[in-house]
């Protein structure tokens, strides 16, 4: 009788120890997959994955997934629920930007504005001081402020589009602050332009002869193209040397241009001054062209003749 009541507790003992190694392995594999145990975490120290994941939820869901595409740009931004936008419609007697996008929180009159130009934004460099932000998508931003402000002005993209500018209009503190942080979530893409009527070979920039110095030059622009590119203030010096263009640095980090577009007379021409002492001090003798990057599914580089300083 004793030995069949121990055979049975035997038995007993053998299925349990089997009942919770088949507990164990179960809730052994659902930590290794990052899930939640059913059972007991067995003296380990686990947080289960999922309830990361279910936050990473809740965040994405505080935020309105915005996108447009105007023209060959594809923009998205994510736009918190506290917030609200409105896109603005182009009034015909205004030639200065594309597309502008109206944000704001708690109030209409306090808002900022996104904008794309139809040239390249320029800011005005007098009592003005930047920082460079990083986007999301790993490019950088510049956030200006003026005069000491602690509230910013304006936010350039030049490393993604140079038309492209949030413009800041009374938001001060923390929503200032909200607008910085949410613009980083920016993203643009670029379409195919393949019908593009702009070719760079239907433009001619020549260095006037009799207007060079080594403080400033005059050039004068053609663009016979039937859709013109636009025609902003910016530009940059290469000099020859050994044979090679080489890029010449600005003399300060600071330097920024004014927003101008230049408009072509009948001829399909203008004229502009080029300053190279602001930019870039006295020029020393030697070989030199002017570069004027305009706008093309992205920017790219047109160039002058070449030209002399003596």
């Amino acid at each position: 009788m004793n030995k069949s009541i121990f055979k049975w507790i035997i038995v007993v003992i053998a299925i349990l120890a089997i009942i919770i190694g088949i507990m164990y392995l179960i809730d052994f594999n659902r930590m290794k997959n990052g899930e939640e145990v059913i059972f007991s975490t067995w003296g380990t120290k686990y947080a289960p994955v999922l309830a990361i994941r279910q936050n990473n939820n809740a965040v994405s869901e505080k935020y309105q997934k915005y996108s447009k595409t105007i023209n060959n740009v594809h923009l998205e931004l994510n736009i918190p629920n506290e917030w609200k936008y409105k896109e603005v419609q182009k009034n015909e007697d205004e030639s200065s930007y594309e597309y502008a996008l109206k944000l704001y929180k708690n109030s209409e009159e306090q808002y900022a504005m996104l904008y794309i130009y139809n040239n390249q934004f320029g800011v005005c460099g007098t009592g003005r001081t930047s920082k460079n932000i990083t986007l999301n998508n790993g490019n950088e931003a510049t956030v200006g402020y003026y005069d000491g402000n602690k509230n910013w002005s304006d936010i350039s993209f030049y490393s993604m589009n140079k038309n492209m500018a949030v413009i800041n209009y009374g938001l001060i503190d923390n929503d200032a602050e909200e607008v910085i942080e949410f613009i980083k979530t920016i993203n643009i893409v670029y379409l195919s332009t393949e019908n593009s009527n702009k070719k760079p070979e239907n433009v001619t920039i020549e260095v006037l002869e009799n207007t060079i110095t080594n403080k400033a030059a005059e050039i004068l622009i053609t663009d016979n193209n039937k859709n013109q590119y636009g025609w902003g203030v910016e530009f940059r010096v290469q000099q020859k040397i050994d044979g090679k263009w080489k890029e010449l640095n600005y003399i300060s980090d600071d330097l920024a241009w004014i927003e101008i577009a230049y408009e072509l007379d009948k001829n399909n021409q203008v004229k502009m001054k080029v300053d190279f002492e602001k930019y870039y001090g006295i020029l020393k003798r030697g070989i030199y062209r002017i570069v004027k990057p305009v706008y093309d599914n992205g920017y790219i580089d047109l160039y002058s003749n070449e030209f002399e300083i003596k």
